[in-house]
């Protein structure tokens, strides 16, 4: 599963990285492609392919300052395509199986596991 988070990143990262970093005006179809990436990375390996995308654009936007570039990502068309890919199959999760699954997946598969708090039996002596 992670080189198809590979995948989805570098298409997102790369669609977004030649937005930003043109200056045309005609970068619509990446756009959505970005979004559409940036989704089905979510849907393969959770949050963390918008942390991995957001992460470089975002430092970009920063230290440019132009805010013509945040306009080119065209934020809100952006939020609604990624909803459209993502959105699904999590409230078909919840639609059918309630909120556990999704809190198991966000919470202990993700921000648990990053924290590394789902692994506080690594941290007991081996020797006793």
């Amino acid at each position: 599963m992670t080189c198809w988070l590979t995948l989805f990143v570098t298409i997102g990262l790369a669609c977004f990285t030649i937005v930003v970093t043109s200056n045309s005006n005609h970068g619509n179809v990446l756009v959505l492609v970005g979004y559409a990436a940036l989704g089905l990375g979510v849907l393969t390996k959770g949050p963390i392919a918008i942390a991995l995308v957001a992460a470089p654009i975002g430092t970009e936007l920063l230290i440019s300052r132009d805010r013509s570039k945040v306009s080119k990502l065209r934020p809100w068309l952006g939020l609604i395509i990624f909803l459209i890919v993502a959105a699904p199959y999590f409230v078909f999760v919840y639609s059918h199986l309630g909120a556990e699954p999704l809190r198991f997946f966000f919470v202990g598969e993700n921000i648990q596991r990053f924290t590394g708090a789902i692994y506080t039996w690594s941290q007991k002596s081996v020797l006793v």
